[in-house]
């Protein structure tokens, strides 16, 4: 089944024209609200039909069923779907860079927002003129890992691989999100 993971973002013109064209290509949508505590997690299954999105189902997180049996309940390996989570699913390669050699002790010589923010935060922050929060220095960041966590565990098989947007596709979804009309 592929999908598409979607990074966190106020609903801004970027997200709208990523929901709108992502939509049209996959007739099933699956909105997971990721949090730390399984029994806080929600999900939505949407699906688009007559150029409008019906909302299926919602549900919220229980010890009694697991995210993931219900993620399987709804989808099929014949249906298409777009995977939407709000949490990031990645963090900045500068931060890992600078980890990878950092000395406990020593100071990072590299400034902190270059340090926190992904390219993603530094589009989204250009395009929309808001901030979203620092995955690599907020809460978001547990909330990211125990993401990336359920995504391994729990949805995805030993032998099975997640469908990433790639950078290319990525810089022209933020072209043609440039040449939006505001208004």
């Amino acid at each position: 089944m592929p999908s598409i993971y979607l990074t966190p973002a106020s609903i801004s013109y970027l997200t709208q024209f990523i929901l709108a064209l992502a939509i049209t290509l996959f007739l099933l949508n699956l909105g997971i609200d990721c949090a730390t505590d399984p029994a806080k997690v929600g999900l939505a299954l949407a699906e688009w039909d007559n150029h409008r999105t019906e909302i299926l189902r919602v549900v919220v997180g229980s010890p009694a069923k697991t995210i993931a049996n219900t993620i399987f309940r709804w989808l099929t390996p014949e249906q298409p779907a777009l995977l939407a989570m709000d949490a990031p699913l990645g963090w900045p390669a500068t931060l890992g860079q600078s980890l990878f050699h950092h000395q406990a002790g020593e100071t990072i010589e590299i400034n902190s927002d270059t340090l926190f923010r992904r390219e993603t935060d530094r589009v989204v922050k250009r395009l929309v003129g808001r901030q979203p929060l620092d995955v690599g220095a907020d809460r978001i960041a547990r909330t990211a890992h125990a993401a990336l966590k359920r995504i391994r565990q729990h949805l995805l098989l030993p032998h099975q691989r997640a469908a990433w947007l790639n950078i290319p596709a990525r810089r022209i979804l933020e072209e043609k999100a440039r040449n939006l009309s505001v208004g």
